[in-house]
């Protein structure tokens, strides 16, 4: 790949990217991804601004998944009373590797994405808002290294636009 970026989790874009294949092999969590942006502080994108980049491969090093926690949902009816509501729920242990096992065969757009702190034993922690075939949900997981690799950038971020950019003016 010519791009190669590690552990710079926090130096990209998420919001939008869709997990087009996800594989586990070796203690490696593999996502291919599209439409992820490369911030420009990202050590790999020299451009003056966000790039997106055309397809990305991300690598979750010895990665373990800390927690899935599914969102609460309510629905509304036309008078804005509640017809159904649903709490946040966390997923127990023995639901994790069947939740994992959907969703290398399912829809994932990633929604948002925060970096945790680092824990004790020096394990990276990042957790990615995923809305996926099989619900709405937050993924945590931890790892010893994050590496990114990709081979070209498709164009500037779509919120790099001008029509974006003076939106709010």
């Amino acid at each position: 790949m010519r791009y190669i970026s590690v552990n710079e989790y926090g130096h990209f874009n998420y919001h939008d990217a869709e997990i087009k294949k996800m594989t586990i092999q070796d203690h490696t969590l593999t996502w291919i991804l599209s439409e992820l942006n490369a911030t420009k502080e990202n050590s790999q994108n020299d451009y003056p601004e966000d790039m997106c980049i055309k397809e990305c491969v991300l690598l979750f090093e010895n990665f373990r998944v800390e927690e899935i926690v599914f969102s609460a949902l309510a629905t509304f009816d036309v008078n804005n009373r509640i017809i159904e509501s649903v709490q946040a729920r966390k997923a127990e242990s023995s639901e994790i590797d069947g939740i994992i096992e959907s969703m290398m065969n399912s829809y994932n757009r990633i929604q948002g994405f925060e970096e945790q702190p680092v824990l004790n034993d020096g394990r990276h922690v990042v957790c990615f808002e995923i809305d996926s075939t099989h619900g709405y949900f937050d993924l945590t997981i931890s790892m010893t290294t994050f590496v990114a690799q990709w081979d070209e950038y498709s164009k500037k971020a779509w919120y790099e636009e001008n029509r974006w950019k003076n939106r709010d003016k």
